[in-house]
């Protein structure tokens, strides 16, 4: 089974083909993915922070490193290739069942399952 990116988000821009932030350089913004099933018609959501390393530094300025899952560090606004590359590893995941891939795409986006217990 593969998967594939049906539609994306994002509560903090509003046009996200369009949009420019202030400073290419220094922004952060959360990213929702619908990804499902190739050939299937179901999705789950996926979410990802975009961030500069810039963005990161004005928000800590007194941290040396920064632990963290469930960003996506980009040299400065692109959409173009944030979406490129984040098709380009959802498209290389292979799973027997939807439940083992998502937990692999959610090694990258946080799956809005991922700590679910029935």
């Amino acid at each position: 089974m593969r998967a594939t990116i049906k539609s994306y988000d994002s509560d903090e821009v509003e046009d996200l083909h369009t949009y420019y932030p202030e400073d290419p350089l220094v922004f952060a913004f959360s990213l929702t993915l619908a990804i499902g099933p190739v050939g299937g018609t179901g999705t789950d959501n996926f979410e990802i922070m975009v961030v500069t390393s810039e963005f990161l530094r004005t928000q800590y300025p007194g941290d040396k490193c920064y632990l963290l899952r469930h960003y996506l560090l980009v040299k400065e606004y692109d959409f173009a290739s944030i979406l490129a590359s984040l098709t380009k590893y959802v498209h290389s995941l292979e799973a027997e069942t939807w439940d083992q891939l998502a937990q692999k795409i959610g090694q990258v986006a946080r799956w809005e399952f991922e700590d679910y217990r029935p």
